[in-house]
């Protein structure tokens, strides 16, 4: 098994944010440890969950999070505006966080930190929430 980093934050109104970043898949003939998925399951239960391409993290974990509390920052039209990309792009956490963040991640030998892949996801999101969370009152995905 591969790191899982969480990045949580207190209630908020009626609801917490939570940040999912760095879950990457188990082996079939190892699957996670029980323990392990009910402690995640239980962060994630009636919380937004914020990640960039989180359907992988989501599919690692064999889970699947209601549309209408993910916040999936490879698809937010407002960050990808911002960043002067095509709206409907899939645009990589890297270039978005250099472009907006002005901060280079994902480099060097070592490559991913999920601790700091989940900061900059979360920063990225805190960029356009406002905007992106009255669009979705107005436009809630179907679940």
């Amino acid at each position: 098994m591969s790191r899982v980093s969480t990045w949580r934050k207190g209630p908020r109104r009626t609801h917490g944010h939570v940040g999912l970043v760095g879950c990457r898949g188990f082996a079939a003939s190892s699957p996670a440890p029980p323990l392990f998925l009910f402690q995640i399951l239980k962060i994630l239960a009636g919380k937004i969950v914020v990640g960039h391409a989180i359907h992988n993290d989501f599919k690692a974990l064999q889970y699947s999070h209601p549309k209408s509390l993910t916040r999936d920052t490879s698809h937010i039209p407002p960050l990808n505006r911002k960043a002067e990309c095509p709206e409907n792009a899939t645009v990589s956490l890297k270039c978005l966080t250099k472009k907006l963040l002005n901060r280079d991640i994902q480099v060097g030998k070592s490559g991913h930190s999920s601790v700091e892949d989940a900061q900059a996801t979360m920063e990225l999101y805190k960029l356009v929430e406002v905007e992106w969370e009255q669009h979705l009152a107005q436009n809630p995905p179907k679940d």
